[in-house]
């Protein structure tokens, strides 16, 4: 399922939330499909709100595989801007690689190539499931990547997830492992032609096959990097005091070659 939550002012000029979900196929609404997903424009996207009633026609496979297509090559384009923040994340994931995590964006246009990222180098590997909001006001324990744009007060111990500032540094091993697997990443895109998925293919490779719970039991480099020494910077901080196939995802020319019928959308209004 894919949900998109916009303004919405009724028709007495009460605020509301308008939920746009395509509802469909866990085989063709994986991450990377989604992802390519995040403008909705897809053809027939643009419906009056208003005027919505009953039933809502299905979403055919090859109406909504050109958008996402476009979608997943313009984020390709916003990876060298969101460097920092990709770096910071994936230092965060080796270092906990079990977590949820709650993520600060202050710059409000990070959270989709940070997870596009994400997911082009860690998405064969991980095996908890990848879900995430690329922009919340609550840090909501079911989803393994949220977004906010700033933080709600102090951290509920309650929650289970993991606050992260990805653009504050720490010069531990994590970290000069993220830079150097970021670095190769963005390089492999650019060129492009399949090299966009080398870094995944290392990493699946390297890994040990695949019948351990979590990376924290499979051996170097799997294993968190917390136990790296942590070298702080002067000013800096060390992360304790912190509060294969190919990665399954599509390619930028050609629509999916699976067929896994329409998906149905469907539309409600709620009021916050």
């Amino acid at each position: 399922m894919l949900i998109r939550r916009t303004p919405f002012t009724d028709a007495d000029g009460g605020t509301s939330v308008l939920c746009h979900a395509l509802v469909g196929s866990p085989a063709l609404l994986e991450p990377s499909f989604c992802l390519g997903l995040h403008a909705w424009d897809w053809e027939g996207s643009a419906l009056d709100a208003t005027g919505v009633r009953g039933r809502l026609p299905a979403v055919p496979e090859d109406v909504l595989a050109p958008a996402t297509g476009r979608g997943q090559s313009g984020l390709d384009g916003s990876l060298a801007h969101a460097v920092e923040e990709l770096t910071g994340m994936v230092a965060e994931l080796l270092r906990h690689p079990e977590d949820r995590f709650t993520v600060l964006d202050e710059r409000g246009t990070t959270a989709c190539p940070v997870l596009w990222g994400l997911h082009g180098m860690f998405g064969a590997l991980t095996e908890r499931r990848w879900t995430f909001a690329t922009h919340d006001t609550v840090e909501m324990t079911a989803l393994r990547f949220a977004f906010v744009g700033r933080w709600s007060g102090a951290a509920s111990p309650n929650t289970g997830r993991r606050r992260v500032d990805p653009r504050e540094w720490y010069d531990d091993r994590a970290g000069e492992v993220a830079a150097g697997l970021v670095r190769h990443h963005l390089r492999g895109v650019a060129e492009g032609a399949g090299r966009e998925y080398a870094v995944g293919s290392a990493l699946h490779a390297a890994a040990p096959a695949r019948g351990g719970p979590s990376w924290t039991r499979r051996p170097a480099p799997w294993t968190p990097w917390t136990a790296a020494p942590a070298r702080p910077r002067p000013g800096g901080r060390t992360p304790g005091n912190r509060p294969a196939t190919p990665p399954a995802r599509n390619t930028r020319s050609a629509p999916p070659t699976r067929h896994t019928g329409p998906v149905r959308i469907t539309r409600t209004v709620r009021t916050v």
